[in-house]
Formats: C-alpha cells, structure tokens, sequence
C-alpha cells in the first residue's frame, strides 16, 4: 500500500511542481512559514496520513502537528493541522495537501452521515469501485475513515457475476463452476440478480455472495428466510430506500455508490505565516 500511495503522490507533485513553485523558489528562498488549516465546517477528518507522506517526499525537515488526525470529527474552527518548514516547500505540497483534505474529507462525512443512520440496525454498509480514477486508495481509505466497509478494491479482487456475464448458451451454475475450475480457490464469487427467482436458483450454487439488485423490502425478507449462511447485499437505485427501508430487514451489508460520487467536500480555512 505504501509504494501504491507514494508513486501516486509523486505523479501528483509532477503534475503541479514539475520543477518546484518557481514564484516561492525565487521569492521565498530561504524564508520559514507555518500553516495552520483548520475546519470551515463540521466533518470527518480524512487524508491527514497522506499529507503526512506528501511532505516527507517533498522535504523530510518539514514538521506537522497533527491536532485532528483522520477518522475524527470536527466542528467550524477547529484545527486539523499545523505545517512548518521551509515556505518554498510547504507552499509547493498546499494544494495537493488542500485537495486531499477537502475531498476526502467529504467522502468520509457523506460515509458517516449513513452510517449513523444505520444505527439501531445489524446493517453495514459498503462502497464499491465507483471511484475516481487513480484516486482508488484515498478514497477507499475515506470511507473507512466514515465507518463504512470496502468491498472489493479491484476487478481481480473477486468475481462478480453480472446479469451480462451470462448467455443462453452458458447457465449461472455454468458460470460459477467454469470460475471455480479456472480461479483460485481463495477467491470469492459473487452473483448479482434481481429476482426471486434468480435468488433460488443463485442459492443452490457454490456462489459465496449474492447481491440483491432493485429488490422490494419484501422480497428481500423472504431471501433472508432462506439465505444458507451466504453472505446477502442489497443495492437499490433509490438510496433512502436502501437505508430508511431495506436496512431494517436485517440485511447484512447494504452498497451504497454515492458516498465516493455525491458529496460535499469538507470547507477549510487556510493561514499562512
């Protein structure tokens, strides 16, 4: 994991410092300065390891006091971190550190405004790999951060049987048995349906998961009257639906993509000295 996140923090100080901040390099050459950042809204802290790293590959002497490390919630004006070191290479990692805090921030507050609301219920809920592109990791880590769970961080993680995966030619026990010949034996596998029907015949197979798409709370209720140990999600296009509603059957996890799509990143206030 930590190769994976310097390489991708060095490919973003290549794209915004190729060649240092030239305006602070000139300017501010062999001048010191501290930045305070702190909240410009309530939220849940997320990234701050990250900033951590970004400035040590920038210049290891640069010190941070961590006030509110990831995880934690703040309030407006609360202070997440201060930063001192050389100001031509505090200022070059601000706006990668800013875009990091604010952002994933975000995804870790929408997180936890479910979860909470999962509260009272056995339910957890998950993400998926609805992500920004090269931004994986972070992201992952912020709804973790929120409380939620990852599901698989990858497509080789484990198989996934979607509806267009199978043809009339090639049956969903076809399906499952070719992967179980074919994978290793570590690794999961995972059907999606939309019926009860498809349920029924999805719960006499060697599947390990079966995710239940669009489905009434129910429907979902009799899948869980007769679910034999296999672990159940359930997604819905309507997520208060999934939340207000399907949660409260007893579901075990429910997915929700929109805590890494829709969501509000954290405001913060910057100081610089």
């Amino acid at each position: 994991m930590t190769s994976t996140v310097d390489r991708l923090l060095q490919q973003a100080l290549e794209e915004d410092v190729p060649k240092g901040d030239i305006t602070s390099q000139v300017l501010l050459e062999k001048e010191m300065c501290e930045v305070t950042i702190s909240a410009a809204s309530g939220g849940i802290v997320s990234g701050t390891q990250h900033i951590k790293r970004l400035y040590q590959l920038i210049n290891p002497e640069i010190m941070i006091k961590m006030i509110n490390d990831h995880g934690v919630w703040v309030d407006n004006d609360t202070i997440i971190m201060i930063i001192y070191g050389s100001a031509k290479d505090v200022l070059s990692g601000l706006d990668i550190a800013r875009n990091l805090l604010t952002r994933l921030s975000g995804i870790a507050t929408k997180t936890n405004q479910y979860v909470k609301q999962l509260e009272g219920t056995k339910t957890l809920l998950l993400d998926n790999r609805l992500n920004t592109p090269n931004f994986r990791v972070f992201e992952k880590e912020a709804v973790l951060d929120g409380g939620g769970i990852n599901h698989r961080m990858s497509l080789s993680d484990h198989a996934v049987i979607q509806p267009y995966h199978l043809r009339d030619d090639i049956t969903l026990i076809d399906a499952i048995n070719t992967l179980k010949e074919r994978v290793d034996e570590t690794i999961k596998i995972e059907v999606v349906i939309t019926t009860y029907e498809d349920y029924l015949e999805a719960l006499n197979t060697p599947c390990d998961i079966i995710r239940l798409h669009n489905m009434t709370k129910d429907t979902i209720k009799r899948c869980l009257e007769t679910s034999n140990d296999k672990l159940l999600i359930a997604t819905h296009e309507s997520t208060e639906l999934l939340v207000d509603s399907i949660a409260k059957t007893g579901i075990e996890f429910i997915m929700i993509p929109s805590i890494t799509e829709n969501y509000t990143p954290l405001k913060i206030n910057v100081q610089i000295r």
